[in-house]
């Protein structure tokens, strides 16, 4: 869920837009479970 993630770097913006699964990685350090 985006609307919980933090703010990401325009750059990284791009890469999730462009990309519809966002990538394991990039999604645990946009929002960490913990």
């Amino acid at each position: 869920a985006r609307g919980t993630c933090l703010p990401a770097p325009v750059s990284l913006k791009k890469v999730l837009k462009e990309s519809s699964p966002p990538p394991m990685v990039l999604s645990l350090g946009i929002c960490p479970s913990g």
